[in-house]
């Protein structure tokens, strides 16, 4: 079966409007992030908090901008983790409260 897209003058926005909040949180607990917690790794087959949260970031862009079609990638740092705090005993980034 053959799939069709059809672009339309359409906004995705307000499916994604709590996304500004998501960001902040995220913002917000990385921040506070040492050099040595952004190194952690749940595992030693995984990646530390940094990798993580970098393609976190990037896979949004990537969704929103090249698949989705939204404007604003040429505006973002990013071209192209949770699971590692609470190995620690850190809080977890809960972008969904």
């Amino acid at each position: 079966m053959k799939y069709v897209t059809r672009m339309t003058d359409q906004t995705i926005r307000p499916a994604y409007c709590k996304w500004p909040d998501y960001n902040r949180a995220l913002r917000d607990a990385v921040a506070g992030l040492t050099d040595e917690q952004l190194a952690i790794q749940p595992s030693p087959d995984r990646w530390p908090t940094w990798a993580t949260v970098g393609h976190a970031a990037c896979q949004r862009v990537f969704w929103l901008c090249d698949f989705a079609g939204e404007p604003g990638a040429e505006t973002t740092p990013f071209t192209n983790l949770n699971e590692a705090l609470g190995t620690t005993g850190l809080p977890q980034i809960d972008l969904w409260d």
